[in-house]
């Protein structure tokens, strides 16, 4: 957001060459690696030039295709792809799960939502997912009429300003680009991980504020009573809207309280699901948290994160059996997450079963990440369990040499001095 605007300012403030060919596509450049929807804002720059400042135009296009190229080439280089990474984690009865023809029959309960929350702020949540498989009234039939409504203002007020205020027309022209486009981009025609985000939002609301910054310029009141009334109604406004920020702000106390309150608006989300029920875990509610997470997992079965985070609570449960089961299932969807593999040992460990810890990790973890330090500290402490000191002296030494942190240190000395050694899981 903040280089976007950066960027819009320069133009607006005049463009040179050293502009367009080196501050311009720097901009360019921080703000598509800030986030991609960064587009957004390319876009609204090239119509701005377009509108106001012609002569730059197609220098100004093609600056911005080449800093495109050059971001979207080095996704590709660096993640093997332009959108998506090897694992990503496609939810079911979710946009990415779902075909062109069912996106658009949510297009316009999308739409609405964002007209809807942006007029009346009510209920605000993370990781809204919720999808419509089948076309109603009052998900798609009520929603297109109000959208076809504001759209009809949108061209009305257009044609007044045209006939009666032609020299505002070019900038009421790029407020409703900017909104369209915005809304357009989050509409889920292209897919999106979630269904609505307010976040997502907030390019549009500068379009909106501009829309009507423009609309009211030229609304001129004489009577004072009237002016009274007007500022009477924008100072309530804003009141109301900052009382509503605060109370949303206090939903944020940490992750647990945020969690627990958005959970009850956004009720089919495996995302929040997942955060609440690692919230719980860390608060050592370890009988809800189980509950959530494996909410979770029922409503993302591919989410390898959420097995893992299952397993994780169990073990903190003492239910190890439970949590070697989800581990293994994290690691069946993807074999190259590192983090059961290590949970596994630990956990095998604090069963006090260190044969069967000594026997995974040579024959599974290590031939799989050979240069992971903790896995070797864990077979050393397997070995020293088992009192094998040989053996735990020379997987201390391997742990000591790919990373001499505290811990590995104080194993590989202590063992190797003849020093008696205090075992820390």
């Amino acid at each position: 957001m903040f280089f976007g605007l950066l960027g819009l300012l320069f133009i607006k403030s005049g463009l040179t060459d050293k502009k367009v060919f080196i501050i311009l596509p720097t901009l360019q450049l921080f703000s598509l690696i800030s986030k991609e929807t960064a587009l957004l804002f390319i876009f609204i720059q090239a119509v701005y030039t377009s509108l106001f400042q012609r002569k730059y135009f197609v220098k100004q296009l093609l600056i911005s295709m080449v800093v495109a190229l050059i971001y979207f080439g080095w996704r590709y280089l660096n993640f093997g792809s332009i959108t998506t990474h090897k694992f990503l984690v496609v939810v079911p009865n979710s946009p990415v799960a779902s075909s062109f023809e069912e996106r658009l029959i949510n297009v316009p309960s999308v739409i609405f939502f964002y007209i809807k929350t942006f007029l009346f702020p009510k209920d605000l949540a993370v990781s809204q997912l919720w999808w419509n498989k089948t076309i109603e009234l009052n998900n798609f039939y009520i929603p297109l009429i109000i959208c076809f409504l504001a759209l009809s203002i949108l061209v009305s007020i257009g044609v007044y300003i045209y006939k009666i205020r032609p020299k505002d027309f070019k900038l009421y022209l790029l407020f409703c680009l900017w909104i369209l486009s915005g809304i357009g981009l989050h509409s889920q025609i292209i897919p999106l991980d979630w269904t609505v985000a307010e976040r997502w939002f907030y390019f549009t609301i500068i379009g909106f504020l501009g829309l009507t910054g423009v609309v009211l310029k030229g609304i001129e009141v004489r009577k004072e009573n009237y002016k009274i009334l007007i500022y009477s109604v924008g100072i309530a406004i804003i009141v109301i809207l900052s009382t509503r920020t605060i109370i949303r702000n206090a939903n944020w106390h940490d992750q647990l309280t945020l969690t627990d309150h958005d959970i009850k608006i956004s009720k089919n989300s495996g995302d929040l699901e997942l955060n609440y029920g690692i919230a719980l875990m860390e608060a050592g509610n370890y009988s809800d948290a189980i509950i959530h997470l494996t909410r979770a997992s029922q409503l993302i079965p591919t989410g390898y994160t959420i097995w893992h985070s299952l397993g994780a609570t169990y073990a903190n449960a003492k239910n190890y059996d439970a949590a070697i089961n989800n581990f293994n299932k994290a690691i069946e969807i993807n074999p190259n997450y590192l983090q059961p593999y290590a949970d596994i040992s630990r956990v095998y460990l604090l069963d006090l079963k260190a044969l069967e810890a000594k026997q995974y990790l040579e024959n599974k973890a290590l031939k799989k990440w050979p240069d992971e330090e903790y896995l070797w500290r864990l077979l050393g402490i397997a070995n020293l369990i088992l009192k094998e000191n040989e053996s735990a002296l020379r997987a201390f030494e391997k742990a000591y040499f790919i990373s001499p942190n505290e811990q590995n240190t104080y194993y590989y000395f202590q063992l190797k001095d003849g020093k008696e050694v205090q075992i820390r899981m």
